[in-house]
């Protein structure tokens, strides 16, 4: 069917996405006959008696409703108040001129300063020697 302009080509609209959901609202709201009760309330209730016996899932599910689910890591981007600056005599500036954000001044040395005598006794891995990985 070709496309005709002011006609909508799924004339009935999107299907609603909760429909799932709005169905066991509906089933959960109900009255259960025998315990004369919400049928919402007996399904929390066994919720809390299989977390009390022990199951995570359980007990993680209710920690979730009551508290919140636990945020996600977030990275945040520029300049962090709270870093933690490792600064030595005779360092080197990081940034150009003033727009440097480190300084050295009331800061605390937290290491000692570089020796310049110790080498980097560390060598290359053979592998990278002899072709390997990919290149």
């Amino acid at each position: 069917m070709p496309f005709v302009k002011g006609q909508s080509g799924n004339p009935l609209g999107r299907a609603s996405e909760a429909l799932f959901t709005n169905a066991i609202r509906k089933a959960a709201l109900t009255v259960d006959k025998a315990a004369k009760r919400r049928k919402l309330e007996l399904i929390a209730e066994k919720l809390v008696a299989k977390a009390i016996e022990g199951d995570n899932w359980c007990i993680g599910q209710i920690g979730d409703r009551l508290d919140g689910k636990p945020k996600e890591r977030q990275e945040h981007e520029g300049v962090v108040d709270h870093a933690i600056r490792i600064i030595w005599p005779g360092m080197p500036p990081i940034g150009k001129g003033s727009d440097s954000q480190i300084s050295a001044e009331g800061s605390v040395p937290a290491l000692p300063s570089p020796d310049p005598k110790v080498g980097d006794n560390r060598s290359p891995s053979p592998r990278w020697e002899d072709g390997g990985y990919d290149q």
